[in-house]
């Protein structure tokens, strides 16, 4: 098994690693302490999203432990952060059209986001990738809470909700049956 670093975060370090079973490369997030808060919402971030599928959020595989140590595996996006992608200077057309292109792909992923019922409350440049051939896609949910609206829009719809699939504390997520 090889494995390379890309990202050291808070609450946990993201590597590249290649999954044998798969038989292709993926994002492996490990988190950093199995304790407390930082466990939760290491969970939290994980359980918010895997289920769900849009071509503008990262897609989460698996969550499992090892011991004291945890980890989920996520979709591989090779991209640069949505900053850097971005046009130094925005009197050329083709920049201008590029920047319309990525900008309606980060709001689809974030229209997204809202109408599955969660806010993503840490995004920023360096959580949001675009590769080579123009795909913006949304990482680092670890922050993100469930609304209020998932549980309306998911008993109309007669699914359970981010909400009602796992335990919160309410105060996450603002619904008193949370």
């Amino acid at each position: 098994m090889w494995f390379a670093s890309l990202v050291r975060g808070g609450m946990g370090n993201v590597y590249l690693v290649h999954d044998r079973q798969a038989d292709a490369e993926v994002g492996l997030k490990m988190l950093n302490e199995a304790a407390g808060i930082d466990l939760y919402r290491f969970k939290r971030e994980f359980r918010g999203l895997a289920d769900f599928r849009h071509p503008n959020l990262v897609t989460l595989h698996e969550l499992f432990s090892e011991g004291e140590l945890w980890f989920f595996t996520m979709e591989y996006v090779a991209g640069v952060p949505f900053d850097r992608f971005l046009p130094t200077s925005s009197s050329v057309p083709s920049d201008l059209r590029r920047l319309r292109r990525t900008t309606l792909q980060l709001c689809e992923g974030v229209q997204a986001m809202h109408e599955a019922g969660s806010i993503h409350r840490d995004l920023k440049p360096s959580n949001v990738l675009v590769t080579a051939a123009g795909r913006v896609v949304i990482l680092d949910f670890g922050l993100a809470i469930c609304t209020p609206a998932a549980n309306m829009r998911c008993t109309k719809t007669n699914r359970k909700s981010p909400c009602e699939r796992w335990p919160r504390r309410k105060q996450d997520c603002g619904h008193r049956r949370c």
